[in-house]
């Protein structure tokens, strides 16, 4: 599935976990309702894809090295388990996959400037 695939899918859904929200919260539909709901699903998914995006950066493997460097030092057993096998090289930012970061941003930016264009015009 490529980026722009998996952005309008994600769009779509969200549009409609919107409006399910709104229609669980009052059984009626306003589309002022609506759009907040729709404001804040968007600004979900940008805090999510920013969130990602810097953990992609590899901002924290320099953090969880020196944390998991420094739980070492103060166990007993780290020590033996370290004589035992070889350290790992776990870095966060190797667990992250690039396919999330782009359809998150995207859609999120995508029904943030919607809604906020639509609020403005309301």
């Amino acid at each position: 599935m490529s980026r722009f695939s998996a952005s309008a899918l994600l769009t779509a859904g969200s549009v409609l976990l919107s409006l399910f929200i709104e229609f669980l919260s009052d059984k009626k539909l306003h589309l002022i309702h609506v759009v907040d709901n729709l404001f804040m699903v968007g600004l979900a998914l940008v805090l999510i894809g920013l969130v990602l995006f810097v953990v992609r950066g590899g901002f924290f493997d320099l953090f969880s090295k020196t944390v998991k460097k420094v739980m070492k030092s103060f166990s007993k057993s780290a020590e033996y388990a370290e004589s035992q096998e070889e350290a790992s090289n776990f870095s966060l930012s190797e667990r992250v996959s690039g396919n999330f970061v782009f359809p998150l941003l995207c859609s999120g930016a995508v029904l943030f400037v919607f809604s906020s264009l639509v609020a403005i015009l309301l």
